[in-house]
This record gives C-alpha cells, structure tokens and sequence, in this order.
C-alpha cells in the first residue's frame, strides 16, 4: 500500500524529484524516493537502499547517474523491524513491482544496491560509474565482484620486551594501539603479555598467539592460522613455534596474510651481530614454511614484520630474493640508519643505534602509502603525532606501515531485477498437512539451478518464504516443515529430508537440473542444513545422500545441539551450554563432505557464541584436511540483518558449484 507524502522541494540538476512515498509493509515503513532524468523517457533504475536515513543517500552520487539517463531511487529503510532480515527485501519487493507499470524507468533494467552497515563497503564515486556502465553493457547482469576497490590498511611491527612491562607500560601500549588504530599488529618478545593486552584493546579485536615470543592482533576475522616454524633455536620454548607464525585475515571479503617474527640474536666479534650459518638456516627455514603462501601473494598478499635482530645485510637480499619489499626502505632510498634506529644498544657499545626491526610485504593488491619509524627513550614518557604517552614501553622503536590494499567489492552489494518468474503454491511434499513448499522458477530458462530453503524460528515457529535471490535465473523451494513440540527434533530433520529429496525427484519436470540443487536455510534452517550435509542417516532414508546434492549454505545456524532440542528433552541448564551429541553438527565432521559454507554476521552483535560455535566447527573440518568448508563473518550485522549480504555469498556459493 503506498501513500503519498509532502512534497519536499528537492531539485537536481538534470533530473526531476518526485514526491517522497511512504511504503507500508508488514515489517513496517520504508520510505522511498525518486530522481529520474529530464533528458529521457524510459530509462534504467538504480534502487540505493540503506539502514542509515535519507541524509545518507549522499553516498550514491545521484546527480552524476542521472546525466547518465539513469534514474535513481533511494529507499530509507532505517524504520523497518530488524526480524529475520526480511523487512529490507519486502520494502524493494514493493517498489519492483510498482515499476513494472511505471511510464518512465524500464523495469527490466532495475539493480539494487544495498549500502550494508559496513562503511568499508561503501562504494567509491568511480567504482559507481563502472557498475553501472557494466550494468549496461553486459545487460544488466553484471557482477560486482569484479569491480575492485581499495581501503587503508595499517601495520604495526613492535618488539615490545614484555619481560620488562611494568602494567603502566602496558596499558599504554594499549591506549597506543588503540589512538593509532592499526589494522594488524605484530608483536615479539612478548612474554606473557597476551591476555592483558588483548583484554584492554576489548571486543573488536582479535588476536593469535603463537608462543610466549610471536603475536599477533587484528581488528579483523582471523580464519586461520599456522605454527609456521620450529627451527633450532627455540632454547626459551621448546614447544614453539618461537619464531614465527601465519595468520589469515578476512579484510571483507579479501584474504590477507599477516606474519610476526623474531630472529635470534647472535654476537660475533666485539658484540657485532653477525649472520652466521645457523641464522641463514633459520632464514631459509621461515621463508620456507610460507613458501606456498608466498607463491600465492597475487591473489593473498603477505605480510612479515617483527624484529630482524641485525641490519639488513643479508636477510634483505634473502628477503628480497623472495619477493619481499622492505616497507620502510622502499620510501626511503637514501637511508640514514642514524636517523632510523629501532634498536639502541647500551654498554660498551652505547649510543650505537641500529635498524634491525621490519615490514616486509608482498603481493600486487597493496600499494605502499607510507612507512615510518620511531623511537624514544624506554620508560620515558613520549610523544606520538600529537598524543602524549606516559612511558615508551620497549628498548625497541616501532615501524608503523601503511597500504593500499585492493579488494574486490564482495557480492552482497547487487541484487537485480530481470525477466520473469512463475510461483507454484502449496505443493505437499508428504501426507501432514504441515508439510508444504511453495516453488519460484525462472521463467525462460532451462537446467536451472534450485535452492531448497528453510526458514528459522527456533524449530517451534516460523513460515516459508521466498529469499532475495535472483529468482530469474534460480529457482527456490521454500519449505514448511513440523515444529516443535507438536513433534520431536526427528520430525523436523526427517520432513527437511523428505523435502530436499523430494526436490531432487520432482524438479527436472519443472525445467530445473537434479544435480544443481542447493540446501539452504537461516537460523534454525541453518542448523537443518548443517544436520543434513553432515549427518547422511536422514537422506538415506529417501535413498539420498548428502553428495547427491551441490551445495550446503548454513546462514547463522547452531552446530551444537539447538537450544530448543535441549528445551524438548528437559535440558534446563545454561542455553548457550556447548552440548555436542548425536543432535549436533559438530558430531559428525569428516575430512570429507559436500559443500558447505558457514555465513553469520558479527560476533559482537550476533546470537552469543553463535559465531564462535561455527568458528570452531569450521577450523576443525580445516585441520582435519576439509577442503569443502568455508566461513564468513559478516561485520556490524546481527542475526537477523546478516541475511542481506549473506544472500550475495550464496548466489557466489551457487556460481561456483
């Protein structure tokens, strides 16, 4: 239902400003308004939606797309209830299929872009143009992933001499860290220091440890990380790795590898360092071990940085020999060791200042911006671009570098509108009446791919409903299925089961191909999901198998045993309790299983533990040797609003299977 609002007066240039409308939907009020073009009569639509208000309507340059002949309509979508996510989706449903009888913009020609709260993914006045003339030229059926765009990206390398933190020294280094605000930061000598500084930088970041030595900590999702490297000098930590570790970061969407070292420290003659065999071995060992990752720097860049315990000659040329550039001496041909010191000896060598601490990195996909070192007297209070600290916390300086780092813009941003489809209702997959599921098939198309979709609810509520997919191009099965505590947990996994087989038999009369069939589902559909793929009893009821099936997309699903289950059985301990038992996820993991992608939003506002549950199945299918698994978190969405950029994932999920 829409109402018509006052008229606002805007005016831009080229374009004419139609009165805001107010669309009502059952998840509430979105209001919408429209900027089409003087200059043409049917012209192509771009739909701007964001959580943010009107006033960031800003960040779509609409004068611009308009002096293209696009018009352009921006939906505030910040009113809306946040229930499930759907509430964004029904509010652009609304307006396309109020465009499919408007005598100005061809509704066949409709993209949308979601503006998620994630400000990184904001895309760039430029990039804009690129999509939308991508749009044009390739039919408006572009993929934005392939529309690159770039973000600052800061490293910091510190040897911190943790042995010697007093907890004031600390807690500056963590207001430190925090006013500077790196991305990374790679930390040696570290010496027991983990616990306390992670607790101070608090719940946005993450961190790795890998000995009492190496560390590391990130603003962004680790998705993995390795003990890189024993060598033979781990006198201090026999168990290492005392050296060295990786760690994978996922920068939205962007792989990143970040490494913190520690060379050992060797005298030679007079107290000069000196780089032995021993040390050369050592070098060859870490390059070594990341020898794969280095080989795949083009698409993951890599990052090593931590303390050298030497000048640069020769692990420079070892370094460089392997690809690497040395961040800070790349800006700085003319380097003036006495001027850039992160190292000042005392004793008999007093006043002898040297250059031993590094970033190297490498990969096309950074870009050095900027590198510098700095140095004060330990303990002593100190300045740093205008902030004041009360005592250096090392004998060491820091390298603080930074990049641009390219990334493609990820798939969740564009939704699009073309062609038709038709709507099957009420289809009964079995005898209860409960058991139906309603289908959405692309009209024109043949052997098309089918997603098998299962709402959430907790298991006890909850109704089918069609997902905001490209439904001109895959076909959806939405699933109604028995809850509970009308049944047990068995008939809901049983009628999930029932359902997909019964997709896999029927769907080729509709036009769709049987070995293209996706398993899907959000919240409680995702613990189905994941029950599915992993638990094959319940598909070989119906002469499946779990690898009968393309793919399995599990959206914030619980992979231990669901709360409601526990609820059935008279479980009345803690509800977020770690329960692994044959009504699990987690039971049944293997080195070897079809598909499976993990998607939930950010783990700061998600169901608690939700992500930490699927984090934990995800890294130990991968340990396990899976190659089939993969893991996003979706930052600044919650359970519900992880569903907008989690639908671009499983159209990618779907491309690629």
């Amino acid at each position: 239902m829409m109402k018509r609002m006052m008229v606002c007066g805007a005016m831009l240039i080229m374009a004419s400003f139609v009165n805001a409308i107010t669309i009502e939907t059952s998840h509430g009020k979105a209001e919408l308004e429209r900027y089409v073009p003087k200059s043409k009569y049917k012209v192509a639509a771009v739909i701007y939606t964001t959580d943010y208000g009107p006033a960031k309507k800003e960040r779509c340059p609409i004068e611009k797309i308009n002096e293209r002949g696009y018009a352009v309509l921006t939906l505030d979508c910040s009113k809306l209830k946040p229930d499930a996510g759907m509430g964004r989706a029904v509010a652009i449903k609304a307006v396309q299929e109020q465009l499919k009888n408007d005598p100005e913009i061809d509704a066949t020609k409709v993209g949308v872009l979601c503006d998620l709260v994630q400000k990184d993914w904001d895309l760039e006045e430029s990039n804009w143009m690129k999509l939308i003339d991508s749009y044009d030229e390739k039919g408006w059926n572009a993929d934005p992933s392939k529309v690159a765009k770039t973000r600052k990206f800061k490293v910091l390398a510190w040897n911190i001499e943790g042995r010697q933190h007093t907890p004031k020294e600390t807690a500056t280094f963590v207001k430190f860290v925090k006013t500077v605000n790196p991305d990374v930061v790679l930390i040696s000598e570290n010496y027991g220091r983990y616990d306390d500084i992670l607790a101070g930088l608090g719940g946005d970041w993450n961190g790795k440890r890998f000995s009492m030595n190496v560390i590391m900590y990130s603003r962004w999702q680790i998705v993995d990380s390795y003990a890189m490297y024993e060598g033979p000098w781990n006198y201090l930590d026999p168990t290492g790795p005392f050296n060295f570790g990786l760690t994978e970061l996922d920068v939205n969407g962007q792989r990143v590898r970040a490494c913190p070292l520690w060379m050992n420290w060797e005298h030679g003659k007079k107290g000069k360092p000196r780089f032995s065999n021993p040390r050369k071995d050592e070098m060859k060992g870490i390059l070594k071990s990341v020898k794969a990752a280095i080989s795949e720097s083009e698409d993951i860049p890599i990052i090593i940085g931590g303390d050298f315990n030497g000048p640069t000659d020769p692990h420079d040329k070892m370094m460089a020999k392997a690809g690497f550039i040395d961040s800070y001496a790349a800006l700085h041909p003319d380097l003036d060791v006495k001027k850039a010191y992160t190292w000042k000896s005392y004793g008999k060598r007093a006043g002898k200042q040297e250059y031993i601490d590094f970033i190297y990195y490498k990969g096309s996909k950074l870009k050095l911006v900027d590198s510098e070192i700095f140095h004060s007297a330990w303990h002593e209070p100190f300045e740093f671009k205008g902030v004041k600290y009360d005592s250096f916390p090392s004998d060491h300086g820091f390298v603080l570098s930074t990049f641009d780092l390219t990334m493609p813009q990820p798939p969740p941003q564009v939704f699009l509108t073309r062609g038709e489809f038709e709507v099957k209702k009420d289809i009964k997959y079995r005898d209860e009446k409960e058991c139906v599921l309603d289908l959405s098939l692309p009209k024109g198309v043949k052997d098309f791919p089918t997603v098998v979709w299962f709402h959430g609810g907790g298991l006890t509520k909850g109704n089918r409903h069609f997902i905001d997919i490209d439904r001109n191009a895959v076909a959806i099965a939405a699933v109604d299925y028995r809850l509970m505590p009308n049944v047990g947990p068995g008939e809901c996994l049983d009628d999930a089961a029932k359902a997909a087989a019964w997709v896999k038999e029927n769907i080729a009369s509709f036009g769709g191909d049987p070995k293209r069939i996706f398993i899907s589902g959000h919240s409680a559909g995702g613990y189905l999901t994941s029950m599915l793929c992993l638990d094959k009893r319940w598909l070989e009821k119906y002469n499946c198998s779990p690898y009968d099936f393309a793919g399995y997309f599990s959206l914030s699903g619980q992979v231990s045993k669901h709360f409601a289950i526990r609820k059935y059985f008279g479980d009345k301990s803690d509800s977020l309790k770690l329960v692994i038992d044959e009504w699990a996820p987690l039971n049944y993991l293997s080195e070897k299983t079809p598909p499976l992608f993990l998607s939930l939003g950010d783990r700061r506002i998600e169901w608690p533990l939700r992500v930490e549950e699927n984090e934990l199945m995800y890294r130990t299918l991968k340990r396990m040797g899976n190659k089939n698994v993969e893991f996003k978190s979706h930052l600044e969405t919650h359970h519900g609003s992880c569903r907008t950029p989690s639908m671009g994932c499983l159209m990618d999920f779907i491309s690629r299977h």
